[in-house]
């Protein structure tokens, strides 16, 4: 029996937990944090911001437009203010943030049914409510499954058209940087005029007409307001870009960020497939006799590990629904 079934068959197949911290989500890096950070920089720019050239405020007008798609912990506050039960319902939100969240909600749920029932077979139960058992737990994991690809084709969607979007920032970021170089340039030729005609003012002599210092000073007055100008839209381009800047600093983790949400999402999937699949098959196939043995059942099903690793995937999704609703500082 165990050659047909191979052992551990309660035992999540791939790991979900990060390698390094085991109480958190496998995608809860520091990417995710920088994509969290992204979103809420953009998320929490003035309405009336000016991003530097037209083309700079256009870009961001996409790149909002796109942000408010995927949402924010902000965003889910305010959504679960109006819908308390929001992550309890049937179906996901259609906000992505709020669909992973509730994803991972629901991941604690499951996984609060896994653990129960395998702590359950411990004290011995009969071969029947073992079978019966394995099979609720079989189409529970058909259940958790669900949901998950969905999400994972919209995660793939958004992850395209944000990068795209966020390329045309760059751009666009890289055209104003240049502007601002110009604009510094042009002060430079200007202050070294305006020293210029000072010059000639002050070396004017006793004998100068009257016209030719009007010309001057006129000429020095001019050269003042364009200096003026100039540094005035110097300072905006500058105050733009750096906000600009800081912005596409966290841009550079949206794919790396995306990417290891979409790979916990593939690894949640098989691990519940393989999960499902092998204990379905499990109380199709054994006997009553054998799966009321309790020492066949823990060996074939790596009772104790399994209980410990369902434990820490439960108390890291708890630890993620919880953060969730807190927002990422962006500086």
């Amino acid at each position: 029996m165990t050659e047909l079934f191979g052992l551990n068959l309660a035992i999540p197949s791939i790991t979900i937990l990060k390698y390094d911290d085991p109480k958190k989500l496998a995608f809860d890096t520091s990417s995710w944090t920088h994509l969290l950070r992204y979103i809420s920089k953009i998320e929490n720019l003035p309405t009336e911001f000016k991003g530097g050239s037209v083309t700079t405020e256009e870009a961001l007008k996409k790149l909002r437009a796109k942000t408010r798609s995927f949402g924010s912990p902000k965003e889910l506050r305010r959504m679960l203010t109006e819908n308390p039960n929001l992550l309890a319902d049937v179906r996901p939100p259609s906000m992505l943030y709020a669909a992973i969240v509730w994803l991972v909600q629901h991941l604690h749920q499951s996984v609060l049914s896994n653990v129960s029932f395998l702590q359950s077979l411990q004290e011995g139960k009969s071969g029947n409510d073992v079978k019966t058992g394995l099979q609720k737990l079989g189409t529970n994991a058909a259940n958790a499954r669900g949901p998950i690809g969905d999400l994972s084709v919209s995660l793939s969607t958004f992850k395209r058209e944000i990068i795209v979007a966020n390329n045309a920032l760059s751009e666009a970021f890289k055209a104003d940087t240049d502007l601002l170089h110009r604009l510094q340039e042009q002060a430079g030729a200007l202050s070294v005029k305006i020293e210029g005609v000072q010059k000639k003012i002050n070396d004017l002599g006793f004998f100068t007409s009257k016209q030719r210092r009007k010309e001057l000073e006129q000429q020095l007055s001019t050269l003042q307001r364009e200096l003026n100008n100039t540094v005035t839209q110097s300072e905006k381009h500058r105050a733009a870009i750096r906000e600009i800047e800081s912005i596409l600093e966290d841009g550079n983790w949206l794919k790396s960020g995306l990417d290891d949400l979409m790979s916990f999402l593939d690894n949640l999937r098989k691990a519940w497939t393989d999960f499902g699949s092998g204990l379905t098959q499990l109380a199709a196939d054994a006997s009553d006799t054998q799966l009321g043995d309790l020492a066949f059942v823990k060996k074939l099903l790596g009772l104790d590990d399994a209980i410990k690793q369902w434990k820490a995937i439960d108390q890291a999704a708890k630890q993620f629904t919880v953060e969730s609703l807190v927002d990422i500082p962006t500086h």
